[in-house]
């Protein structure tokens, strides 16, 4: 018995001074091990540019990426080998593709490329996926046109965000920040200015999905090849409570274009609870900036 308590009294004393030895620090990677790594192409080898890639944690070698205009693409092999898995639906312009993280079975697709260019594709609205891309159903939002940006919350995967941007060179009414709450059945558009300022890209907080943030372009292609492609009444607004149109927040960020001929800088901003928009402009050499990020605060709850 006193050789089990000696054995007992030992361990304490050594743990004890165990403890209070200073924690020993991760020792710091060389970087020279990384030296010898060089970026390769991995295909799939198809002419266009490429707005659109996703993956998801879960399937570390399965990604999708899109062309502009070549359709959506799918690899589970971290490349070395891509299938197309969008052939079957009547449009092969990509703007957006966005996997569910909570189920990587669930992929949104938006067509319709979202670059504004002289030579571009449009789409015509959203897709969505169930089956890992095997199947697609086309949701809505024909007359968007062009989709740059959607979000998926990442508690929900049947609570979506799309930034609709519209008709490139025209007025259109289906354009501005839509949400869906099951799943792509039906949209609410919850941000909008006007006919001529599209929504070009939304995101979600992942530290707390109720947490939403758009930005908003007015923007239009002339059949000119590119004379004037920036507008001037980007604004800022903010809207809270499902978009009932009360203000909730205050965001700011900037987006910028030429515009020739004119010769101002404008700035939009809009504070907590204060419903008018002030406009700044500045002189501004034949450049203009407008400020156009937006922090909308929308519950989970269903709209009202």
């Amino acid at each position: 018995m006193p050789f089990v308590r000696r054995a007992v009294l030992s361990a304490l004393v050594a743990g004890a001074c165990w403890a209070s030895l200073p924690a020993q620090e991760k020792p710091a990677v060389n970087p020279a091990l990384f030296s010898e790594l060089r970026w390769r192409a991995i295909g799939p080898h198809r002419a266009s540019r490429t707005v659109a890639a996703a993956g998801h944690p879960l399937r570390p070698f399965t990604f999708y990426m899109a062309q502009v205009n070549g359709g959506v693409w799918k690899t589970t092999d971290a490349g070395r080998t891509w299938n197309p898995i969008f052939d079957d639906q009547p449009t092969g312009s990509i703007g957006v593709i966005a996997v569910a993280p909570s189920n990587p079975d669930v992929i949104y697709v938006g067509s319709g490329e979202g670059l504004h260019r002289p030579d571009l594709s449009t789409g015509n609205g959203v897709y969505k996926s169930a089956d890992a891309g095997k199947t697609w159903t086309h949701l809505g939002l024909t007359d968007a046109q062009q989709i740059p940006s959607l979000a998926v919350d990442p508690r929900n995967p049947d609570r979506v965000f799309v930034a609709a941007l519209g008709h490139p060179y025209g007025p259109n009414e289906e354009r501005g920040i839509f949400r869906s709450t099951d799943g792509g059945r039906t949209f609410q558009k919850v941000l909008y200015k006007d006919e001529n300022t599209g929504g070009n890209d939304v995101d979600i907080d992942p530290s707390n999905p109720d947490v939403v943030y758009a930005t908003m372009w007015e923007e239009r292609q002339g059949p000119w090849e590119n004379a004037v492609w920036a507008g001037t009444g980007g604004g800022i607004s903010a809207r809270g409570g499902g978009g009932d149109g009360s203000l909730s927040g205050v965001g700011f960020a900037l987006g910028f274009g030429a515009t020739f001929g004119q010769e101002r800088r404008q700035s939009y901003a809009s504070a907590r609870k204060i419903r008018t928009i002030r406009r700044i402009e500045i002189p501004l050499a034949r450049w203009r900036w407008f400020a156009m990020m937006l922090r909308v605060q929308i519950p989970h709850s269903s709209p009202r």
